[in-house]
């Protein structure tokens, strides 16, 4: 449903499929299936060629239409032609130099199978099929031609050979069974069961077969003698031998991999990959192919065979949010979601920002593809296992990223690990850190830390970041906020850009970020503090609990000014709609102020909003439009969203449009002009109106003036209601010795004149 010619527009997104991924037979393109759409990515310069949704190809044949993400069972690569496998027998296929150029154009057919297809194999162009129940314990059955070739029961678990010359099978009674395709026999290998089995793997050529076990031990077979390797620690999930059959490679739950010397015994290793390693393809020499599971989201990760560097990587949107496998409330409102499926990410120009522990990805939604992923805190080189996952990695707290791209800061906190924690259990290291995009030869470039401020707000954690807008020192500043309501005010030391040339000195040219202001807030901490900038840069809005205070950003302390009281509820989010107009969220209601005329304004909403409504809400500051996602379930007790568009002094909405999925996350992009949307299927959406002129900020002197008119005129109102709320802030503080202790603290490249300030603040 659209309402006021607002539409949505996909851009892609989506979850990989773990089975979705193969090379071209040349190595230079890379062929990924994602949850509704085929895209290519060029291998040499790893960037996205292709992106093209299923639904605009034409099937010629008869072809129902299937769920990929559940019934794709093999994708592969044969010469020149690209073959998809599913499920329920139907076999797609295209010519992929011609799909590269244009054509769309995807034949079918329907394999004789007797029951569900679990897996295809391609031998000699020929197909063989595997089929069975998905459950472990059931009969499977190699057919071809319609023609079942052979049956083995009760099995566990299946893999095949390099290039599909051979399946081995492993049944429930710890039986071996190895079908050889090129003579058509089949032959059965003993083995020392001691320890569940969870992979295996079969050599093409020689009759070695290998067995990786839930403890790490690997069991090698070799012309019925045994032996065992041993580096893992836990499960191993996935081995593949290599063309030469000289080396095993193996990866599991430890995130390494694994080269086995099978004549020397020695091993080498690729540590800290981005997740459980759960499928190893080295069928071509040189590109060795690897499939990683992290938090159920898929990653293909391309490497080269000669140095194990990085070729490519592809993922798909790795937004978290938590609560969709929750039961439906029991509230007596049967619509309404009893729990919170919002994600936290931000919008600079073409790129979004996803926060995931202790990394940050940047995920293009233009080129529809992941351009970054930046660790900005430590963590160990390789995964855990066992008792180890006790020890807790760090994590990023929170984040914010300039309006004009150039900075990031996160933070994040380090917890004490156990073994260190005898005297000081469940202490957290907290660190405030910049980081400058560097362009490099990639498309996109990387992040260089530049600062690192331990403990910024003298042990307490911070809350939430905010950048300036791009009018208040060109964008270049942040402000962090910690439960308290105390405020700090960041920016990079200016450099003379002579002097940095003259020296030739790299510390010179190292940028460090200092703090410029502070304000100390309320007495007591609360989980509900919140901060929004003023689009003009003057003013910041700070609420703590139900209380709120505009705290001056041109004066030397950060003056505050509260606000009356105007919810019931403690605040949820803050955002300012103009330099006139404050939004405040609550899980009950959506309210604004109007702080030039001291006033609510009409637009005053009944709402249930979760726990982080804040990422429901979005605003064109620009236009002065107000966007809010509202997720509900429909009659199927499906999750369904629609978003209301408002203006900020009306109640009634200028435009609603519904979406099939719920909405995890709204925000607005003023670089492209439209507001973009993240789905709980990771699907990316954006919202616009095409009817509405673009904002020319150029053109927009009259509403500054009177903007600046009406600040002028609400002084002498504003300044009468100080009086009468300043209930809500400490009236006086007495001086101790421990008074001065926070003028010390960050004085790095901090001036006379604001150490001045310090104390002038304090006395």
């Amino acid at each position: 449903m659209t309402v006021g010619s607002w539409t949505f527009t996909e851009h892609g997104g989506g979850r990989l499929i773990e089975r979705g991924s193969a090379l071209s037979t040349d190595g230079r393109f890379m062929f990924v299936v994602s949850s509704d759409s085929l895209r290519v990515f060029n291998v040499d310069n790893r960037i996205g060629v292709r992106n093209v949704k299923f639904s605009e190809m034409t099937v010629r044949g008869d072809f129902p239409e299937l769920d990929i993400t559940k019934k794709l069972v093999r994708m592969l690569v044969s010469s020149d032609i690209l073959h998809f496998v599913f499920s329920d027998g139907h076999h797609l296929w295209l010519n992929w130099k011609e799909f590269m150029s244009g054509d769309l154009e995807l034949k079918v057919e329907k394999f004789q199978v007797p029951g569900t297809v679990l897996d295809v194999l391609h031998y000699k162009d020929e197909f063989y099929t595997i089929i069975g129940k998905r459950n472990k314990g059931h009969n499977r059955q190699v057919v071809k031609d319609g023609e079942v070739l052979y049956t083995v029961e009760s099995v566990r678990l299946h893999n095949k050979s390099l290039y599909d010359r051979k399946i081995v099978f492993l049944t429930t009674d710890h039986k071996v069974t190895v079908i050889d395709l090129e003579t058509n026999t089949s032959s059965d290998v003993k083995f020392s069961y001691r320890r569940d089995v969870m992979s295996v793997a079969v050599a093409e050529k020689s009759d070695m077969v290998a067995l990786g076990t839930a403890t790490g031990i690997i069991h090698l077979v070799e012309s019925n003698t045994e032996r065992l390797l041993k580096w893992h620690i836990d499960q191993v999930k996935a081995m593949e031998f290599t063309v030469d059959e000289m080396y095993l490679v193996s990866g599991g739950v430890e995130k390494v991999l694994v080269f086995w010397n099978l004549s020397t015994g020695k091993q080498q290793f690729l540590p800290r990959l981005n997740g459980v390693i759960v499928d190893i393809d080295l069928s071509n020499p040189e590109l060795y192919t690897l499939t990683l599971i992290s938090n159920s989201i898929v990653e293909f990760l391309v490497i080269s065979s000669i140095d194990l560097a990085s070729r490519i990587s592809v993922a798909s949107v790795k937004n978290r949010f938590k609560g969709l496998n929750k039961k439906k409330s029991t509230d007596k409102d049967v619509t309404k979601l009893g729990f919170d499926i919002t994600t936290d990410f931000e919008v600079v120009k073409d790129q979004l920002f996803f926060p995931l522990r202790s990394q940050i990805q940047v995920y293009d939604y233009i080129r529809n593809e992941q351009q970054a992923l930046q660790t900005v805190a430590p963590v160990s080189q390789i995964g855990k296992v066992r008792s180890e996952l006790a020890i807790q990695d760090p994590k990023v707290k929170c984040f914010a990223v300039s309006e004009n791209g150039k900075w990031m800061c996160t933070f994040d906190s380090v917890p004490t690990p156990s073994a260190d924690a005898l005297l000081s259990t469940g202490e957290q290291t907290y660190s405030l850190k910049f980081w400058k995009h560097v362009p490099g030869d990639a498309m996109y470039g990387s992040w260089e830390l530049t600062t690192k401020i331990i403990d910024p707000h003298a042990q307490k954690p911070v809350s939430e970041i905010i950048p300036a807008p791009s009018s208040l020192y060109g964008g270049d500043a942040f402000v962090s906020v910690d439960g308290k309501g105390n405020v700090r005010l960041w920016r990079p030391r200016a450099l003379d850009p002579n002097a940095v040339a003259a020296a030739n000195n790299k510390a010179l040219q190292h940028t460090e970020w200092t703090l410029r202001k502070a304000f100390s807030g309320f007495e007591s901490s609360s989980e509900s503090v919140h901060a929004s900038w003023s689009p003009d840069g003057s003013i910041i809005a700070l609420s703590h609990e139900t209380n709120v205070l505009l705290l001056e950003v041109n004066t030397s302390q950060m003056d505050p000014i509260p606000l009356p009281s105007l919810v019931q509820n403690r605040i949820t989010g803050l955002k300012f709609v103009d330099d006139g107009n404050l939004l405040l969220l609550t899980k009950r209601s959506l309210a604004n102020f109007n702080i030039l005329t001291w006033s609510k304004t009409p637009l005053n909403l009944s709402l249930d909003f979760p726990a982080k409504g804040q990422s429901l809400v979005a605003v064109d500051q620009a236009k002065r439009i107000i966007a809010v996602v509202l997720n509900y379930y429909n009659h199927d007790k499906d999750i369904q969203s629609k978003v209301y568009l408002f203006k900020a002094d009306s109640l009634v909405p200028i435009g609603e449009v519904s979406l099939s999925k719920g909405i995890s996350g709204i925000r607005y992009s003023s670089y492209n002009d439209t507001f973009v949307v993240v789905d709980t299927s990771s699907m990316i959406f954006t919202l616009s109106n095409k009817d509405l002129p673009k904002f020319n900020q150029d053109s927009d002197y009259v509403t500054e003036i009177n903007t600046l008119v009406g600040i002028a005129q609400s002084n002498h109102k504003v300044l009468n209601n100080v009086e009468n709320s300043m209930d809500l802030l400490t009236e006086s503080v007495m001086l101790n010795a421990n008074s001065f202790d926070k003028i010390l603290e960050n004085t790095e490249g901090l001036t006379v004149t604001n150490l001045f300030e310090r104390v002038l603040k304090v006395i």
